[in-house]
């Protein structure tokens, strides 16, 4: 058995998150639906696409090894599972849709492991394009990409709110600028558009839907640096 990246692991050494929430359509065929979501991932991963699926058992990675995982993890309400990369650099993604509330919820969470393989701008662009395909295709309120123990500084996702009122609220203002952001059509109104593209940041793209893609440097891996936290500021 293979070892998998746990949330022990990510006490050792920092790591990127990526945090990803959506929805899907109700009445279309799932594995239709999540296409886009794996075709992107299969494009864009690289050296830590992930090469085993844990339902009840380890699988090494395809496509019908993950539905069947995914089926593996039904609970009535929702499908899951987790993805692998388990050699450097390490990655865990976990996937998992609602099957009955509407509209369905996408949630994928990602981990890798040391945040400093993103020292390589080539590597940051990667995961750029990534994020850009997802969210292009699902929609979404807010979507961030950082340093996960300079999240767990921040209080993220609470920000000083308790956990009933930031699950009933959400990312509904911006709290914060993460290295990675992607702000969606009513965050971006609410900040003001052209205020927000107007922001002094390494990549500010307006996507197709309205929401805004923001990068604050270059380099993910570096983000704590003098000059690098001057433009989070």
């Amino acid at each position: 058995m293979k070892k998998l990246l746990t949330l022990r692991d990510l006490d050792v050494e920092d790591s990127m998150a990526l945090f990803f929430r959506s929805t899907i359509d109700h009445e279309a065929d799932i594995q239709r639906e999540l296409e886009p979501f794996l075709q992107a991932l299969e494009e864009h991963a690289g050296e830590w696409m992930p090469n085993i699926v844990e339902g009840k058992r380890q699988r090494k990675y395809s496509r019908d090894t993950l539905w069947k995982s995914l089926e593996e993890g039904s609970t009535g309400y929702s499908w899951g599972t987790g993805l692998f990369h388990t050699t450097y650099p390490f990655a865990s993604l976990a996937l998992r849709f609602g099957v009955k509330n509407i509209p369905r919820q996408l949630r994928a969470g990602l981990h890798i492991q040391p945040l400093t393989y993103f020292a390589e701008a080539e590597r940051c662009r990667a995961l750029i394009d990534l994020v850009r395909a997802w969210v292009c295709r699902y929609p979404v309120s807010y979507t961030s990409a950082h340093s996960t123990a300079d999240n767990q500084l921040a209080d993220t996702p609470y920000f000083g709110r308790d956990e009933e009122t930031a699950f009933q609220d959400g990312y509904d203002k911006v709290y914060q600028v993460c290295w990675l952001n992607v702000f969606g059509p009513r965050l971006v109104e609410t900040v003001g558009r052209e205020r927000m593209l107007s922001t002094p940041a390494h990549l500010v793209e307006e996507l197709p839907n309205g929401s805004v893609l923001l990068v604050t440097w270059p380099t993910a891996a570096d983000f704590a640096s003098e000059e690098a936290r001057k433009a989070q500021a």
